[in-house]
C-alpha cells in the first residue's frame, strides 16, 4: 500500500483546495502495466474489485469508475489543504493501450470523456499514467501516445494533475531502470515535466 499512497500524494498540491463533490482520478496505462492493480490496492468502497489481466489482452474494455475510502495516513496529512475525510475519490480505470480496439480509439474514447468532465464543470483530481520500466524501449506507438495525452491534458489545464509512474521495477535491474527512467524524463517526458507533471516509482 505504501508504495501507492507516494502516488496519490503526487496529485495533492495547490488546486486542491475548494473542490467540492467527488475527486476523479484518470488511471492510464498501456496493457498489463499494472492498471487494475493500482486499482485493487486501495479499499473499494463499493465491493468487488477491477480485474487484473495476466495475459497480453486487455481486461478492461471501457472506463470504469471506483469508489475508494482514502487511507487514514493520507486523510490525516492533507486533511489541512482539502476536505478528503468527507468527499468520495473515484478511480477511473480507462482501457489499455496496445488493445485490440487500437490506441487511437482507446484515446479517443477517454478524451471525449474527459472532454464531457470539462464541459461540465467537473475539475479532475490528477491522472496516473503508467508505464512499464521493464519495457526494452520506447516504441513509436508509445511516442504518439504520449503526444496525443498531453494534447489531451494540455486541453483541460490538467499537466499540473498529471502523476508519470514507472511500474515493474521488479523485474530490472535497478542501474538500467534508473537509465530508462532518465531517458522517458530527459526525452519522451520532458515536456509533461516541465509543464507541471511528476514522476513517481512503484
Amino acid at each position: 500500500m505504501a508504495k501507492w499512497l507516494e502516488v496519490l500524494k503526487g496529485l495533492w498540491r495547490q488546486d486542491r483546495q475548494g473542490q467540492a463533490g467527488d475527486i476523479l482520478i484518470l488511471v492510464m496505462g498501456t496493457v498489463g502495466v499494472g492498471k487494475s492493480s493500482f486499482t485493487n490496492a486501495f479499499n473499494i468502497a463499493e465491493g468487488g474489485s477491477a480485474k487484473v489481466g495476466h495475459t497480453l489482452h486487455a481486461c478492461t474494455r471501457a472506463i470504469r469508475m471506483h469508489a475508494i475510502r482514502l487511507p487514514d495516513e493520507l486523510v490525516s496529512e492533507y486533511s489541512k489543504d482539502a476536505s478528503l475525510d468527507s468527499q468520495q475519490v473515484v478511480l477511473v480505470d480507462t482501457p489499455g493501450f496496445d488493445t485490440s480496439a487500437g490506441d487511437s480509439k482507446s484515446l479517443a474514447q477517454i478524451a471525449e470523456w474527459v472532454a464531457k468532465q470539462c464541459k461540465r464543470g467537473v475539475t479532475l483530481g490528477g491522472i496516473v499514467y503508467m508505464c512499464d520500466i521493464s519495457a526494452n524501449r520506447v516504441n513509436g506507438a508509445a511516442r504518439v501516445n504520449v503526444e496525443r495525452l498531453e494534447k489531451m491534458l494540455g486541453e483541460c489545464n490538467a499537466l499540473q494533475r498529471v502523476v508519470l509512474v514507472t511500474a515493474a521495477w521488479d523485474e530490472v535491474r535497478a542501474e538500467v531502470g534508473a537509465q530508462r527512467e532518465e531517458e522517458l524524463c530527459s526525452s519522451f517526458w520532458k515536456e509533461l515535466i516541465t509543464r507541471g507533471a511528476v514522476v513517481k516509482r512503484t
